[in-house]
């Protein structure tokens, strides 16, 4: 079977690699991802990630090559979540329309011609598609009826499980995998970080914190002292011998893949005037909509502020709304359906994701001024200062509303009503319930007077979620107490086919 794979290019991936050309006879024919190290497998396409954004460094000739992609096979919501998704690579003034439209049917075109070229039987993601190039790649293979894989995230750190679609049910684990699961400790992974009485900040928050309050991350966002530390950064690379004078002072990768400036769209190399720049410009953004939004917020007393339900935002742009959410990635849509939807004398309290305005992050590009001016008028809205607690606000209300988010699975372990609009991985424990806009005021008002809770104990968890998961650092961004284990991967891949 010819394999397309959708990971980091590194020596982990490799090794998951080799064990499924040993045990499955997969041949690894392209490989798209970042931090492009070796080039083993011979007869394999490397393309790196930042260039498949903007379809550089692609498979020559492809252009005249390819056929158009019909594109009248897409639905409405697939279309829309690629137009949405195009928001991680946009900056103001970046994209019109035309030219988020015009790249999804390129897109669409060459991917569509790279599976056919390479007679492609199977793509593996390590993450859910949902980037410029890897969600048309998924569409693409969906048409066809080539078969997919793909590693989801949960909010229990390390733990992950595999589908087949985006939003799909979690595929079963192998028997390795359990024989390990069972020796862990489930009531510490599952539970107490979520419950009131031992609540702790999500990892992936606390590591944010961190970058947020640095003095680099101050610095970089500032004028002039912006462009003295990269500078200063590039001569201090060049002088340790990390890059050559072209790299240290010419950057690729993120920056480069932003849609800065007219004329087509490309990821080719940048200087550090222009990254200087955007960063600078971010900041001020986000400074912006940071203080609208606490002129606008309230510091809200749950004990105190009477019937209410709770809707925590989501941090954009990200998987967990684009394409996950679905109709709902649009949040200040949400929010007033949420408001039309309520019952008599109940409010609803909105709180912005911390995140949002993190200098660390990329929260500007996922907020437009103006948004919380509109929801601020809306007469049965309360919107909460960030600094009260999430966990007291889930406490005290009397159902939490979410996208796809970890105040779910919180209202889930506390045995409070949930109402969910995307694709949650924990959709399929019985107590949420998962809600469309034309049916929201109806659910809301069915879970508030017949909600039943189900039983949280940590064995009963881990009945549910062990065999369809696994606990590994796949994405090599977590603590050490977290396993890196490749066979027990792809194990867990091979198993599947």
């Amino acid at each position: 079977m010819n394999l397309l794979c959708s990971s980091q290019i590194n020596q982990y991936w490799e090794s998951v690699l080799d064990t499924l050309i040993d045990e499955k006879g997969l041949n690894p024919v392209y490989w798209v991802g970042d931090k492009n190290i070796s080039e083993n497998y011979a007869n394999c396409f490397y393309h790196n990630v930042w260039d498949a954004f903007s379809l550089d460094g692609c498979v020559d000739n492809w252009e005249n090559e390819s056929d158009p992609f019909d594109v009248s096979e897409l639905t409405r919501l697939e279309y829309y979540n690629y137009l949405k998704i195009l928001d991680r690579v946009d900056l103001p003034e970046g994209f019109t329309f035309s030219e988020r439209d015009d790249l999804l049917k390129r897109q669409l075109s060459y991917w569509n011609f790279i599976l056919n070229k390479f007679d492609v039987n199977i793509i593996l993601f390590s993450n859910t598609p949902h980037l410029p190039y890897d969600y048309p790649l998924y569409l693409c293979a969906k048409k066809i009826g080539i078969k997919v894989l793909m590693f989801n995230v949960t909010s229990i750190k390390g733990w992950f499980y595999l589908t087949d679609r985006i939003g799909g049910r979690p595929l079963e684990a192998d028997s390795k995998n359990l024989e390990l699961s069972r020796r862990l400790d489930h009531s510490a992974e599952f539970l107490q970080p979520f419950l009131y009485n031992t609540h702790i900040n999500p990892w992936y928050m606390e590591r944010q914190a961190k970058q947020q309050s640095s003095i680099s991350t101050k610095f970089r966002t500032m004028p002039l002292f912006s462009l003295v530390m990269a500078y200063l950064g590039a001569i201090k690379n060049v002088l340790k011998g990390r890059f050559n004078i072209k790299e240290s002072f010419f950057k690729d990768g993120k920056h480069s893949s932003f849609k800065s400036n007219s004329g087509t769209y490309s990821s080719k190399c940048i200087s550090l005037n222009k990254v200087s720049k955007i960063r600078v410009n971010a900041e001020r953004k986000r400074k912006k909509l940071e203080r609208e939004y606490s002129k606008l917020s309230h510091r809200v007393n749950p004990e105190t502020v009477g019937r209410y339900i709770y809707f925590a935002m989501h941090y954009q742009p990200e998987l967990t709304t684009t394409p996950l959410g679905g109709d709902a990635s649009d949040q200040f849509y949400t929010i007033k359906a949420l408001s039309k939807a309520l019952p008599e004398g109940v409010k609803l309290i909105v709180k912005e994701h911390p995140s949002q305005f993190s200098s660390a992050l990329y929260g500007e590009q996922g907020r437009d001024e103006g948004a919380w001016e509109r929801v601020s008028k809306l007469n049965n809205i309360i919107i909460s200062d960030i600094g009260v607690s999430s966990i007291n606000l889930i406490a005290n209300a009397e159902a939490i509303v979410t996208i796809t988010g970890t105040v779910g699975w919180e209202a889930i372990v506390n045995k409070k009503p949930c109402i969910f609009f995307g694709e949650a991985w924990y959709q399929y424990f019985k107590s949420p319930v998962k809600v469309k806009f034309k049916d929201l005021e109806k659910n809301i008002d069915m879970l508030l007077k017949n909600y039943q809770p189900e039983e949280t104990t940590a064995s009963c968890i881990a009945k549910k979620l062990v065999p369809n998961m696994i606990k590994n650092d796949i994405h090599g961004c977590l603590s050490p107490d977290i396993p890196k284990s490749p066979e027990l991967v792809a194990n867990y891949i091979a198993h599947q086919l």
